[in-house]
């Protein structure tokens, strides 16, 4: 039971105390006037509670229950709750429910509600039979769970115990004080002079002193974000004017994370029958970070899906640019003064590709060649490449931890990263400074949050690799925006931002996750975390890499875009193949039944008239023993989410060079070949 339903529990006792207590000629003991004043603090509640009848018949309905049920209080009073909610225990019955009340008293599960809008939510609730001076009542404290985790287990056992401490409850505000600190729902009283009061639990919330303070309404509102401060001050006024005001407003200590406070309440009389502000406070953070969680989630979806749709597009031009211009600089000596024109132009295609890639990565449709890898190994070899890139200015140090478990990894997104921070850090010390590469075995003993699209990194072991820089650091509203796609802090044309994105989508397609440390004048540190591998990678998942570009046979080139048969054709000729073209799938179909077999088609799997993995399903049933290369610009696994892509399929991402095309040519024949089955690898 959540803590929170436990503080209802206990509130609703206390409330039903200061009923039965109350004398029929309008006076009152001493201390009931203090508790049915605290007791009004329960209409500013988010949780919906209720009283009702053995018959079942609602006689109390607070705001909480309208706001969650949509069902007005003159609407629902008078009501069978179990009518008007349509309730439905998630274990058990109605009648199980209602017997173990009668037995036992009590009754606690999740319930399942219907709205007054039709929308159908779970409930955790908790009830109580009391039996007071006018006879029996339930008492029952709902709270909406549907995406909400359940309380603490200590929290719970608190919640049976304020339950088994009715009769204490009746003379004790304290214990209703205590109700609220188990709920950890802070209290605020302002007065019509400005003066205010906080509980310690709002104190702690604002980060103020421990203990009740109380401090005038400016005074007050300066605990709060400065850009928050006017929403307080529309608070105060609103529930000054009589509304029944809710404000959300960050509190930024110097030595702590922001924090979110949400505060509800509204004008209500004290003791003596003056006019007061009061106020229910909440700490809020992990449903804000959660909220920003789902929209990173959504930016994130929503670039993946851009990412697909461009590097089918860009893919297709960038294999036809490198592929001639590769040829045009070839094909001159190397004296001519073209060569420098051509490199230019090859070097910018190869830019373009790279970044089509950079967004792939992000967006965790990358095609990933993972092998068994030593980071400490990786790291020494790309050491001097980092050092040019940091700049004379700069020193880079290596401290790696011996014996460092291996991880599965694929190694070139794992340079590029390595590159990517660097590059950051070198950003960040425009006048140099120092970059530390370390390495380090890390035991996580429970399951850890991860950031952005949330989940968790599971326990275990880790290798984890850090670079860590002494630049200008980064302040936490850039650090929450670091790993978006796009967002830099640089000057227009100094970079795309997509270096820290691509560093996350790569981390978290490989398992790992990506954790940011940084302040501003004291640097940034990123630390890399990849699940240690206890088993070597089988020698398959490197097949093909050594393979020479030339060989012999005849390839059907089936593909809509002509510039990609072109350079296909041109380079698989060159490498010694006889080649055919197919424009189409149809055209392809219609090739295979009228001409002899090819020795491989290399096929394009997003086409018009019939798709690739048509062609490939029909030459299964009349060429059975011709093997199929697929190729796209798409990725692989946005091929095989799509269900273009056949499980266990040789693919080529576009772009392709003329060798590493003849590479894939080569090693897709000779693997049909070693297996003496095509069909069972199309």
């Amino acid at each position: 039971m959540s803590i929170g339903i436990v503080a209802v529990a206990a509130v609703l006792l206390a409330l039903v105390v200061a009923a039965l207590v109350w004398r029929p000629d309008g006076s009152a003991r001493r201390g009931d006037l203090r508790l049915r004043d605290q007791a009004d603090l329960l209409e500013q509640t988010y949780d919906a509670i209720l009283i009702r009848s053995p018959g079942g018949r609602i006689e109390y309905w607070n705001r909480g229950a309208e706001a969650l049920y949509g069902f007005p209080r003159a609407e629902a009073l008078g009501r069978r709750s179990h009518d008007l909610l349509r309730t439905r225990p998630r274990a058990g019955s109605i009648e199980d429910m209602e017997n173990a009340l009668l037995r036992h008293r009590r009754w606690e599960g999740v319930l399942e509600h219907t709205c007054a809008d039709g929308r159908q939510i779970l409930t955790e609730s908790r009830q109580v039979l009391v039996r007071g001076l006018d006879g029996a009542r339930i008492l029952e404290a709902n709270r909406d769970v549907t995406a909400r985790v359940t309380a603490e287990l200590e929290a719970r056992r608190a919640a049976e115990a304020a339950k088994d401490t009715v009769d204490g409850m009746r003379a004790s505000d304290a214990r209703l004080r205590r109700a609220f600190e188990i709920a950890q729902l802070g209290l605020l009283w302002a007065d019509p002079g400005g003066t205010v009061t906080l509980s310690d639990e709002l104190a702690a919330m604002l980060c103020a002193e421990a203990g009740p303070r109380r401090m005038t309404w400016d005074e007050f509102v300066l605990l709060a974000h400065e850009e928050d401060r006017p929403l307080l001050e529309g608070f105060r006024h609103a529930g000054v004017a009589g509304a029944v005001a809710a404000v959300e407003f960050r509190v930024c200590p110097a030595d702590r994370r922001t924090r979110w406070v949400t505060i509800r309440g509204a004008v209500a009389p004290d003791a003596t029958g003056a006019a007061r502000l009061v106020g229910v406070a909440q700490d809020i953070t992990a449903r804000r970070e959660s909220e920003q969680r789902l929209q990173q989630a959504g930016r994130h979806q929503a670039v993946g899906t851009l990412a697909g749709g461009m590097a089918h597009e860009v893919n297709n031009m960038m294999t036809a640019v490198i592929g001639f211009t590769s040829y045009a600089r070839n094909a001159l000596p190397p004296d001519h003064p073209a060569c420098a024109d051509l490199d230019e132009a090859l070097h910018a295609a190869e830019r373009a590709a790279t970044v089509t890639q950079q967004v792939l990565a992000f967006s965790r449709q990358s095609v990933m060649q993972p092998v068994l890898l030593d980071l400490n190994e990786v790291a020494v070899e790309l050491a001097p490449v980092l050092r040019r890139l940091a700049g004379a200015h700069t020193t880079v140090s290596l401290e790696l931890a011996p014996e460092l478990p291996p991880v599965r990894a694929d190694r070139a997104q794992l340079e590029q990263m390595l590159i990517n921070l660097v590059a950051n850090a070198r950003d960040a010390m425009p006048a140099g400074g120092r970059v530390r590469i370390a390495s380090a075995a890390r035991e996580l003993a429970a399951a850890t949050p991860m950031r952005g699209e949330g989940g968790e990194l599971p326990a275990g072991r880790y290798s984890v690799l850090t670079v860590s820089d002494s630049g200008n650091g980064m302040s936490e509203e850039t650090q929450t925006r670091a790993f978006d796609p796009f967002f830099t802090t640089k000057p227009v044309g100094a970079g795309t931002g997509l270096g820290l994105p691509m560093v996350y989508g790569i981390m978290r397609q490989s398992g790992g996750d990506v954790w940011l440390e940084s302040e501003p004048g004291r640097g940034t540190t990123a630390m890399l975390l990849f699940p240690a591998s206890r088993e070597p990678v089988p020698d398959a998942d490197r097949g093909g890499a050594t393979h020479e570009a030339h060989g012999r046979g005849t390839v059907l080139v089936v593909d809509d875009e002509p510039l990609v048969r072109a350079i296909a054709r041109r380079s698989l000729e060159q490498l010694g193949y006889t080649v055919r073209e197919a424009i189409h799938g149809d055209d392809a179909i219609a090739r295979l039944g009228s001409e002899s077999g090819p020795d491989l088609v290399l096929c394009d799997l997003v086409m018009p008239e019939r798709n690739g993995a048509e062609v490939g399903r029909h030459l299964a049933l009349t060429h059975p023993e011709v093997p199929i290369l697929y190729m796209s610009g798409y990725t692989g696994e946005e091929m095989r989410q799509r269900g273009l892509l056949p499980a266990g399929s040789a693919f080529v991402a576009k772009p392709f060079t003329p060798a590493s095309l003849g590479r894939q040519v080569r090693w897709r024949l000779e693997h049909a070949r070693a297996n003496g089955n095509p069909a069972m690898t199309r």
